[in-house]
């Protein structure tokens, strides 16, 4: 389980054994309808370290495949899994003033 303040975040693990966890459910159950909201520094990473867990998260070309999809800025390719996503969601959500991708990444990420 990853926290942050505010949520508790499942394991990858927990979203990738199909035990009910859903894209959809995390957006519902921890963001609701504020959409146009942002997320906390402390938010983003968390979010990123538990989409990019070693074991059990997206593989570097699996987050390179989502992210260039969804047409989201890769600035730091090379970095660990977890800053290159931190690194591109920051840019992003800078960029735009809301959290609409980042949701959809997670949602694309989620699918079995």
């Amino acid at each position: 389980m990853v926290s942050f303040p505010g949520h508790s975040l499942p394991s990858w693990g927990a979203f990738s054994r199909g035990n009910g966890y859903s894209a959809a459910k995390l957006v519902e159950n921890f963001w609701g309808g504020e959409m146009e909201q942002t997320f906390s520094q402390s938010e983003l990473e968390a979010i990123a370290a538990a989409l990019a867990d070693t074991s059990e998260g997206l593989t570097g070309s699996e987050i390179g495949h989502i992210l260039s999809s969804l047409r989201i800025a890769d600035p730091t390719p090379n970095m660990t899994k977890w800053k290159r996503l931190h690194n591109a969601f920051v840019e992003r959500q800078n960029k735009s003033q809301n959290r609409r991708a980042i949701l959809e990444f997670i949602r694309q990420a989620m699918k079995p």
